[in-house]
């Protein structure tokens, strides 16, 4: 099966059940190997169906620190959303985290 016929099968597969960690995988190994400009929708889709999973923030917040300045992106995410994203990090305590990675 070629890579296309992979894709195109994982998203068949999620048209019926939206939480097949093997399709999700397969479009995430898909995202990562695209520039975050081709694969934003896709991580936005990513996050919205798993808004608790810090791993699959932390994948999106990283493809989008590839392509810019950090601090740049930590702006972008904090003003597109700053309340729902402030309280995310204060509910799963990932201040320590990101001050560690991006200061």
């Amino acid at each position: 099966m070629t890579r296309n016929e992979k894709i195109q099968q994982a998203k068949r597969v999620l048209n019926e059940n939206k939480y097949s960690l093997d399709a999700w995988a397969i479009l995430i190994q898909d995202a990562q190997e695209k520039g975050i400009n081709e694969s934003r929708d896709f991580y936005e889709s990513l996050i919205a169906q798993f808004p608790t999973c810090g791993k699959f923030w932390k994948m999106y917040i990283e493809a989008e620190v590839r392509r810019t300045k950090i601090k740049l992106t930590i702006q972008n995410f904090i003003f597109r959303s700053k309340h729902e994203i402030m309280i995310w990090l204060k509910k799963y305590d990932l201040s320590l985290w990101i001050e560690r990675k991006w200061t």
